[in-house]
């Protein structure tokens, strides 16, 4: 009898060490459903502070593209907005970096840098492309004005006949397209 009881009080013991486990387990369990709720909501209001400290930042890419826009117009209203012209300045400066550094190109130097700096943010993911997408126009005018002079320079004459600079204003060809994909894509709804 002493054994059965013996028996039957370890059976209790194990039921009660049962339970608490359980017990534990569920306490476990609801302890990290609140700490992912938690943090959930802590990675919301992170987001929300982040979105809101960007209003600031989207306002000086904002203000500085009104700059831009100005110097772009500038230029496409100078006697430099012709082919012709960008590759006679190209000869008298000798080369395509002395000519795009020269005060004759201030204008299309200042705006092509802004928009390039837009596009190389873009492109490593530092800005949202969508962002940009909404609020800053692509300067095409600008863009079509120097087609002939962007090519010069990337496979003839940047510093020197023979030696182009490929990459030149590349971010913002690759800006260009995405501009042109998701127009495309906007008329197609």
């Amino acid at each position: 009898m002493a054994e059965e009881q013996h028996v039957t009080k370890l059976n209790q013991i194990v039921q009660i060490a049962q339970i608490v486990s359980s017990l534990s387990l569920i306490a476990g369990i609801f302890a990290a459903f609140f700490t992912i709720y938690n943090g959930t909501r802590s990675a919301k209001t992170a987001i929300e502070g982040v979105r809101l400290s960007t209003i600031s930042t989207l306002k000086e890419f904002i203000d500085s593209d009104v700059e831009a826009r100005q110097k772009a117009d500038r230029f496409l209203s100078s006697k430099f907005n012709s082919p012709d012209a960008l590759r006679d300045l190209i000869k008298e400066k000798g080369s395509g970096e002395r000519a795009y550094d020269s005060d004759e190109l201030k204008d299309l130097r200042d705006a092509g840098h802004h928009y390039e700096i837009i596009a190389t943010l873009v492109k490593l993911d530092y800005v949202d492309f969508n962002l940009i997408y909404q609020t800053i126009p692509f300067p095409y005018e600008m863009w079509n004005a120097t087609t002939e002079f962007r090519t010069v320079l990337r496979t003839k004459n940047w510093s020197g006949e023979g030696q182009g600079l490929r990459d030149f204003w590349i971010n913002s060809e690759e800006l260009k397209a995405r501009y042109d994909a998701k127009r495309k894509n906007a008329g197609a709804q």
